[in-house]
């Protein structure tokens, strides 16, 4: 599967899929980032909530999987925040 994004602006709300999978924990990285994982620690997803206008990538796992999913596809309103060096 390819890394999808679905936005709702309604909800101010973003999740990035990155492979399809059944979701057998949910952690959360503060109030507002929400990460699913499989059986195995893989993660499947991740879910912004009341975005703000940024997405804040900052010391989710699978940061740099998630960057490239979202820096294409994304509302070129939200600003992506993250660790990594971008080039």
């Amino acid at each position: 599967m390819t890394a999808s994004t679905k936005f709702s602006d309604d909800y101010d709300l973003l999740y990035v899929s990155l492979q399809d999978g059944k979701v057998a924990m949910t952690k959360e990285f503060g109030d507002h980032r929400l990460v699913d994982l499989d059986a195995s620690g893989v993660v499947l997803g991740a879910e912004f909530i009341g975005l703000d206008g940024e997405i804040d990538l900052c010391g989710l796992p699978e940061e740099e999987a998630l960057l490239s999913a979202v820096q294409d596809l994304v509302p070129s309103h939200l600003k992506i925040l993250t660790n990594l060096v971008r080039s």
